[in-house]
């Protein structure tokens, strides 16, 4: 089945039942789910949510979707946007689910937390998890980990062995949580990523390098 980003559909409906229960969906939830793939974790948040927005960007993938939804008693509480999750608008919604393409976990999770919302379960790959979490003066820390952790708490839940998904990824996954504390912005980003860029040159007035600096002495930086 085609995915230009390399998708790999969750099958383990315990795996399935567990993300909804840490993200704690309930009947006054609006969720955002990105790559919903074949619907196996849709069909899961659909049964719990209020209301399930789906974006999906490959067409066949669509169809399936739409013909597996739509026509069950919870399609008035499931909505299928057709279209990349990089580029489209995302609606509306205060929580967000879902099993992300790995190859585009960084942008996805940086454009989430530019809006308002009050958690999100993702599953990633455990590497990239594990640069969300990481401390400075570590291999891990990276300057996806100070924006993240500037403007969020994020907490690995579980690794996944890579038999719960189809097709299986030579990786390990991980049930990552994140709880946003305020929203950033590209100036931000911008301004992190900059300094990362040369990530072993000590910064003029400060005395060290970008990598030995914590998420709050990058905050006190760029204000």
């Amino acid at each position: 089945m085609p995915t230009r980003y390399a998708q790999h559909f969750m099958t383990d409906q315990k795996v399935i039942g567990e993300i909804c229960d840490y993200a704690k969906v309930d009947g006054d939830d609006v969720v955002l789910e990105i790559g919903a793939g074949t619907g196996n974790l849709t069909s899961e948040l659909v049964k719990r949510a209020k209301l399930v927005y789906g974006i999906e960007r490959d067409q066949e993938l669509t169809c399936i979707l739409n013909n597996k939804l739509l026509k069950k008693k919870f399609n008035q509480k499931i909505k299928i946007i057709h279209g990349d999750a990089l580029k489209v608008p995302f609606p509306r919604f205060n929580k967000a689910v879902s099993n992300i393409p790995y190859s585009i976990s960084r942008k996805i999770t940086l454009k989430l937390l530019k809006h308002k919302f009050d958690l999100s379960v993702l599953v990633y790959q455990k590497e990239f998890a594990e640069k969300l979490i990481a401390a400075p003066k570590t291999r891990e820390y990276r300057a996806i980990s100070v924006i993240v952790q500037c403007c969020a708490e994020v907490e690995i839940l579980k690794e996944l062995s890579p038999a719960v998904f189809s097709p299986r990824p030579r990786v390990k996954s991980a049930i990552t949580r994140i709880t946003p504390k305020s929203r950033i912005t590209d100036e931000f980003i911008e301004f992190v990523y900059s300094l990362f860029s040369h990530r072993n040159k000590k910064i003029k007035g400060v005395g060290k390098r970008p990598f030995e600096l914590n998420p709050g002495e990058f905050l006190k930086l760029y204000h």
